[in-house]
């Protein structure tokens, strides 16, 4: 063993992706789920947001307190790109904290092209300085504590359990393949 030097962390959890038909689903599951019960939503809005949610986080790969944080002068939807520069998470006691990325790094991410169609809809009309992902009743950063709910519910109807919002990728590469949606 050498000294000073930082040897990788050990994954804590075994890397699990959706396929493109169980992104797909569980977008349309968590958005609009068939179940109408207290989780539903009566604000078609409040649906397809939360299905972009999913879709973005699968296909991106960000970390959910970073597409809570998205703005949209971020997004620049012609190159399909989104820039990671901030997130933000709920902290009990202090209500929502603002800060970097968790490696404080800006980075750029691709945006399937199919998705950054859909963005530009979703983002039509809005400022460049509001958030992509905002709740529609409060304006306010998305809460994984809320957005979990719909997510499992989802979960459980289309029948891939034990994945969470921040852990839900499609592979990377995989999008880009000729069968990939585009």
């Amino acid at each position: 063993m050498a000294h000073g030097v930082n040897l990788p962390r050990v994954g804590k959890h075994e890397h699990r992706y959706l396929t493109h038909e169980q992104a797909d689903d569980r977008a349309t599951a968590t958005g609009y789920p068939a179940d109408p019960s207290k989780h539903s939503s009566l604000d078609t809005r409040t649906n397809e947001t939360y299905r972009l949610v999913v879709l973005f986080l699968a296909y991106t790969g960000v970390r959910f307190g970073e597409m809570a944080a998205l703005r949209v002068a971020l997004l620049d939807l012609r190159r399909s790109r989104a820039v990671m520069v901030e997130s933000v998470t709920p902290v009990q006691g202090h209500g929502l904290v603002w800060g970097s990325t968790k490696t404080h790094q800006r980075r750029e991410v691709p945006i399937p092209r199919f998705l950054a169609a859909e963005l530009s809809q979703h983002v039509m009309g809005k400022q460049p300085d509001d958030l992509v992902f905002a709740g529609i009743r409060n304006g306010q950063p998305l809460r994984v504590s809320t957005f979990r709910t719909a997510f499992s519910a989802a979960a459980r109807t289309i029948g891939v359990l034990d994945l969470h919002p921040h852990r839900s990728g499609t592979p990377p590469p995989a999008w880009r393949s000729p069968a990939a949606p585009t």
